[in-house]
């Protein structure tokens, strides 16, 4: 027979995941690119047939990135691209590459094209230099400074969404960086993609969860109270 303490402290852990994954997506809802994320829950039945199946996935509850797209939001910088349909813009970090759709880039002081966080955007021949004037990117990534082709943003697609971690700013490691290039990007400049965080929803799961954690709080109460009775009558 299954501990009941023990399956209150797992249904808490659950919850505790999800309070955290629920946290992070308001956190995000006004970031741009940003994926959100969704806990996948255990059927009920595996709870009550197989507890310490329950148990292990308490500590590692999956989650799954939504990867739908967001809106695009007009902005109306020359250097803001949203992106539509498939792919990611590429971020050089030393070694590292990082993956992000909030295409609101900027040129740092030495005039590499840059994303929100600083790293510089890849190209198909590198880094992206610009003097700012007079810049034009096509919804192919092509790329001109006053008329003159300057470089194609890069971008790549992924075989498994799951695999993409948040590191903040709507950047993303994945590992293995097995990256595939997109064909046929499909890019608005002067627009950057929103947050596809459902604020309404996410607002619902937290009200949620507020009640299935009073309802676990209950049940141990209940069942505390169950127990002090039968000690109580023992001891009779």
């Amino acid at each position: 027979m299954a501990d009941p303490i023990q399956q209150v402290k797992d249904a808490m852990m659950r919850d505790m995941h999800q309070l955290d994954v629920i946290s992070q997506n308001i956190a995000n809802v006004n970031t741009p690119g940003y994926r959100a994320l969704q806990p996948i829950a255990t059927p009920f039945n595996d709870l009550v047939t197989d507890p310490a199946h329950s148990r292990a996935q308490s500590l590692t509850l999956p989650t799954l990135v939504k990867n739908a797209p967001g809106n695009l939001v007009k902005t109306g910088r020359a250097l803001d691209v949203g992106i539509q349909g498939q792919g990611f813009l590429q971020l050089q970090a030393g070694s590292q590459i990082y993956l992000t759709r909030a295409g609101s880039l900027q040129l740092n002081a030495e005039g590499l094209l840059v994303g929100a966080n600083g790293y510089p955007v890849v190209g198909q021949s590198g880094n992206i230099q610009l003097k700012g004037s007079d810049v034009r990117i096509e919804s192919s990534g092509a790329i001109y400074e006053d008329g003159q082709l300057i470089d194609h943003l890069a971008l790549v697609a992924v075989a498994d969404p799951q695999a993409l971690r948040h590191l903040g700013t709507g950047v993303y490691a994945y590992h293995p960086q097995d990256f595939t290039p997109v064909d046929s990007p499909n890019l608005q400049q002067g627009h950057v993609e929103s947050s596809n965080v459902n604020s309404s929803e996410s607002m619902i799961q937290l009200i949620q969860l507020q009640r299935h954690i009073e309802s676990t709080q209950k049940a141990l109460q209940a069942y505390g109270q169950i127990m002090n009775a039968g000690v109580n009558e023992l001891g009779k």
